[in-house]
């Protein structure tokens, strides 16, 4: 059994990414950041888990929680394509002017969330980092808390993906 009375940082860690990774497919508050250490964040995503899955609910990975979440995370990741980074190699950012297909995706996505949500602003899809697309990136840095540079550096790419995958499906 792994608690925070019986912790073991690699079991923890492993579990960590499980949930973390099982947190992409099915439910956003299985996330817990893979450190191994078995705290109240860890004990309160296994805790979920355990409710989603039937098993008694605890917050302590027994052997039952343990293995359903290596049959969960190993079902998901099989059949389940990986994403692929299209972040344009060796760039800091993509700004007005750019065009590249990063640009296409970044507007697919800024598109998909109006359809999602109304307050984010509509845009067009052309490929073309055009005022539209850096006035959508301004709106969701000034969501994220991050400098409104209406640039999308690797952070605020990473904050869109993130955001995307868990509202649009």
């Amino acid at each position: 059994m792994i608690n925070s009375n019986n912790p073991d940082k690699e079991k923890t860690e492993e579990l960590q990414r499980y949930l973390y990774d099982i947190s992409f497919f099915t439910n956003p508050e299985l996330s817990v950041i893979p450190d191994g250490y078995y705290g109240p964040e860890t004990a309160g995503a296994v805790k979920k888990f355990q409710q989603l899955y039937n098993i008694p609910s605890t917050g302590e990975t027994d052997k039952q929680t343990w293995d359903t979440a290596a049959a969960v995370h190993k079902h998901l990741i099989r059949n389940i394509p990986f994403p692929v980074s299209i972040f344009p190699y060796g760039k800091d950012f993509i700004s007005e002017g750019s065009t590249n297909p990063a640009v296409f995706f970044l507007q697919t996505m800024l598109f998909l969330l109006h359809g999602k949500f109304s307050s984010f602003p509509e845009i067009e899809i052309t490929g073309i980092y055009d005022k539209q697309t850096s006035d959508a990136v301004r709106n969701m840095q000034k969501l994220s808390l991050y400098p409104e540079t209406g640039n999308t550096d690797k952070y605020t790419w990473n904050n869109i993906v993130r955001f995307f995958e868990h509202t649009v499906k």
